[in-house]
C-alpha cells in the first residue's frame, strides 16, 4: 500500500485534516503553508506526463462556505480565481463553467470546473489549464491543473486520475456523497 501524506493544520479555530493520496505517475510536493491563516495551504502534484497540479485549501475569512458546488459563494470564488488567472496570463480561449464530479460514484464530490488555453510564449508553448473548485468543510478546495497543449493526449487521462483520487479523498474524509453527475 502506498504511503499517504496526512496534513493536519489549525486554521482559525478549525482543525482541518486531509489525507492527500499517493497517485501513480505523480510526485507529491511539499506542503506550502501561506503566511495568513485565511489563505490556507497548497500541495503540488507533478506527473511524468506533463501535468502540474496544485491543490489549494483556504477560507478567505468567509463565515460560511457550503459543501459542494451549488452555492453562490463557490461560484463567486470561481469567478475571482479566473480573474486572478487573467491578470497574470494571456488567456486564449473562452471558458464556460460546468458542474462535474471529482471521483466516481459513490465516492464523488461535486465541483465547478472551467478549462481554457493560456499563452505561454515566454516558455515557447501554449498550455491547457483547468480549475476545479468546491466547498469542503467550510473551506474552498481548489485544484489547478496545467499541461503543455502538445501533451494533451497523455496529460488529460493523468489529470483525470488525479482528480478521481482527490474526489475520493474528500468523500472518505466526509460523510457527504454526490452520487449523480450533472455534467
Amino acid at each position: 500500500m502506498p504511503r499517504r501524506h496526512p496534513v493536519h493544520l489549525k486554521i482559525g479555530v478549525v482543525m482541518l485534516f486531509l489525507d492527500f493520496p499517493h497517485v501513480a505517475g505523480y510526485v507529491r510536493g511539499p506542503l506550502t503553508l501561506f503566511p495568513y491563516p485565511e489563505l490556507g495551504y497548497s500541495v503540488t502534484y507533478h506527473s511524468d506526463t506533463g501535468v502540474d497540479a496544485t491543490v489549494y485549501v483556504y477560507h478567505l475569512n468567509r463565515s460560511l462556505i457550503p459543501d459542494g458546488a451549488d452555492s453562490p459563494v463557490v461560484r463567486e470564488e470561481l469567478e475571482r480565481a479566473l480573474l486572478d488567472v487573467m491578470r497574470l496570463n494571456r488567456v486564449l480561449s473562452p471558458w464556460f463553467p460546468a458542474k462535474v464530479l471529482l471521483g466516481c460514484p459513490p465516492l464523488a464530490w461535486e465541483a465547478l470546473y472551467v478549462s481554457f488555453l493560456m499563452d505561454r510564449l515566454c516558455l515557447g508553448w501554449v498550455s491547457v489549464s483547468e480549475i476545479y473548485l468546491t466547498g469542503y468543510r467550510n473551506h474552498f478546495f481548489k485544484v489547478r491543473c496545467s499541461w503543455p497543449q502538445e501533451c494533451h493526449r497523455s496529460a488529460e487521462p493523468a489529470a483525470t486520475e488525479l482528480l478521481i483520487r482527490l474526489g475520493e479523498m474528500l468523500c472518505r474524509a466526509s460523510e457527504r456523497r454526490f452520487p449523480e453527475s450533472r455534467r
